[in-house]
């Protein structure tokens, strides 16, 4: 819990986004992660992340709710 926390809250600094903003939705227990980021397109995320350009981060695009 306390990496997951760890994670969430280097997330939201990176982005320069509220830790609210940030939401561990899948792999909580795995060293496989899905977060999800209100208020900040994939994009905007993905420019904002300083190893953008390289192949371990993936990007999944989901239907807005």
């Amino acid at each position: 819990a306390a990496a997951n926390e760890a994670l969430v809250r280097l997330i939201a600094e990176t982005l320069n986004c509220p830790r609210n903003r940030v939401e561990l939705t899948r792999g909580h227990t795995s060293r496989h992660k899905t977060v999800k980021i209100y208020g900040m397109t994939a994009e905007q995320a993905l420019a904002a992340l300083p190893l953008n350009n390289t192949p371990i981060l993936s990007l999944k695009r989901r239907k807005a709710f």
